[in-house]
């Protein structure tokens, strides 16, 4: 696979429920919440970890797979797998970098 096929887009774990959310980006407490809320859709509490929320980026188009901001998409998602390593089972992003460094 030499794209990422955003996994990570799809399953946005976080210790947050959506009103915790919404409390942050009312009082500002959370370092880029202004950019983190509004993005986020489908908040569903993790059945086998109650403590975490399940979101999915509403960028994200499932059909094509492709991210719909992807020019303009937030500094946080540029940077997700390449300042840190993703840790989702399964990315095709880390995968595609293991192919390029290969050639």
């Amino acid at each position: 696979m030499s794209r990422c096929t955003g996994h990570c887009c799809t399953k946005i774990d976080l210790p947050l429920s959506p009103e915790q959310l919404q409390a942050a980006l009312d009082d500002k407490s959370l370092q880029d919440i202004e950019t983190i809320q509004p993005m986020l859709i489908n908040g569903i509490q993790d059945p086998l970890a109650p403590e975490w929320w399940v979101y999915q980026c509403k960028h994200w188009d499932d059909r094509t797979g492709n991210c719909l901001i992807y020019p303009n998409r937030p500094k946080m998602c540029s940077d997700y797998g390449k300042t840190y390593p993703c840790s989702t089972v399964g990315c095709t992003w880390t995968d595609a970098k293991r192919e390029i460094a290969r050639t």
